[in-house]
């Protein structure tokens, strides 16, 4: 008898943690930086899946049918908008979630209209594809501190509304979010100082807000777009710029070959440093996006 009662027991303990997994909500996200900030409020409470790899770009990403299966089966889809992810536009507006999904573009458009303001960085060339609605905006918004709490704050209202139960949690994660934010901007400050005489090379030119706001600027891209590689005139109009400006280093990136910058630096005393814009070598808890800003800062630090 009492080893029919365990068993009993085992089986209901079973079927109960069975149920609240499957109970539990599925955010799909497409890039690390989207899912670093749905962790931060969602903590343990959601399971993420993310879209982009965290070794891809989106800039020249191609959905897999494991990828559409993510988005059908997500009950809140987040995403940064077509004018950097274009392949992610037909199936959203395909998926059961159309109508909620989270469009951070859209949020900080809508944000600097009600208040006014034009605060977004605008890009010469940054069209992927038709689906292009938001002309001359820069959509590397996960570098902005201040579009992050916008993100954020969405985020957690919608979670709130999927889970009423969970909305305190949610708030106070947001909370701390926003504080761990503070922190780390004030540092970011501190460490990027002495880096506003520098003269620099990016590799694409996607580091607008995240210059805006620590009063950097670079004196050239290696790439409008880092899926257009540079010509050969490119390169040599590069070197002579970079021999005019005194420039004291390029930044690579973590995603893409560095080969061209090898080739830039060839022979100079430039110093080559690489930088993650998309934060895919730290681990997704809930301080990642804190940890990511400075890291990002450190690593621009390192030209100075």
């Amino acid at each position: 008898m009492k080893v029919f009662l365990g068993y009993v027991l085992a089986s209901m303990i079973f079927l109960s943690g069975h149920l609240q997994a499957s109970d539990s909500l599925v955010v799909t996200t497409s890039i690390k930086p989207v899912s670093m900030i749905v962790k931060a409020i969602a903590g343990d409470k959601v399971k993420i899946e993310q879209v982009v790899s965290n070794s891809a770009s989106p800039h020249d990403f191609a959905l897999r049918p494991s990828d559409i299966k993510k988005l059908y089966k997500a009950d809140l889809i987040v995403w940064v908008g077509e004018s950097l992810e274009p392949f992610l536009e037909k199936p959203i507006a395909n998926s059961k979630v159309a109508n909620s999904a989270i469009e951070w573009m859209l949020l900080v458009e809508g944000h600097d209209s009600e208040q006014g303001l034009n605060n977004h960085v605008e890009v010469k060339h940054h069209d992927h594809g038709d689906g292009h609605h938001h002309a001359g905006m820069d959509p590397h918004l996960w570098l902005d501190v201040e579009y992050a709490q916008i993100l954020a704050a969405s985020i957690t209202a919608k979670l709130a509304h999927l889970r009423p139960s969970l909305a305190a949690y949610f708030a106070n994660n947001l909370t701390q979010f926003e504080q761990a934010l503070t922190r780390i901007d004030a540092q970011n400050k501190d460490t990027l100082t002495s880096l506003s005489q520098a003269n620099y090379v990016v590799f694409h030119d996607a580091y607008g807000y995240f210059e805006r706001h620590y009063n950097l600027q670079h004196v050239a891209n290696i790439s409008l777009s880092p899926e257009r590689k540079p010509g050969a005139k490119k390169v040599v109009a590069l070197r002579k710029l970079m021999e005019s400006k005194k420039v004291d280093c390029i930044f690579s990136e973590v995603q893409f070959n560095p080969a061209i910058v090898d080739v830039l630096i060839e022979g100079t005393q430039v110093k080559a440093i690489e930088l993650d814009p998309l934060g895919a070598g730290i681990p997704l808890t809930k301080n990642a996006y804190p940890e990511f800003l400075e890291k990002m800062s450190q690593q621009f630090s390192q030209c100075g």
